[in-house]
């Protein structure tokens, strides 16, 4: 009898308890718990990108470069376009602003392609998706998530090294 209530105590408790694979967490929590296990610089990194303290947070183009890995040139660049074309006069963006700004608008335009190669763009991209889960509070599957976060290793890989422009 002891023995049968245990089992129906176990069998009750796994079914009340979600599996790992089925909880879901937003992405910041998850690089912060994956940066503190591997401690990889990449869950940093990732940790630091999903911050949502920093996603609003109006930096200068020097501030930028380091929060989001891409050349100080090439970060100059996009505050200058952004300044002309959208009248953003104070020298200040959010990262989000920045990422849309060249996802939506910089990344369309011919002229201005030759900033960005393929592969940063690339990265850029995963940084607006993975940025935009953030800002928004969207929670995923811890396997919605490990696909996310490869994606975003696999395509920022070395992006910083390959812009054939000074810094």
């Amino acid at each position: 009898m002891r023995k049968e209530r245990l089992f129906i105590y176990v069998i009750a408790a796994a079914l009340l308890i979600p599996s790992a694979a089925a909880a879901q967490i937003g992405i910041h929590e998850y690089a912060l718990r994956k940066a503190e296990e591997t401690g990889l610089r990449e869950y940093r990194q990732l940790a630091a990108l999903t911050d949502t303290s920093l996603l609003n947070r109006k930096m200068d183009s020097s501030q930028m470069s380091d929060y989001i890995k891409a050349t100080a040139f090439q970060t100059r660049m996009v505050y200058l376009y952004s300044s002309v074309a959208e009248g953003r006069n104070n020298g200040m963006m959010t990262p989000l602003e920045f990422v849309h700004s060249l996802t939506e608008d910089l990344f369309r335009r011919k002229a201005l392609q030759v900033f960005v190669s393929r592969k940063q763009k690339e990265g850029l991209i995963v940084h607006q998706e993975i940025m935009d889960a953030a800002a928004q509070g969207r929670v995923m599957t811890s396997p919605q998530l490990d696909s996310l976060v490869q994606e975003y290793i696999t395509k920022t890989a070395d992006c910083r090294k390959e812009s054939e422009y000074p810094d």
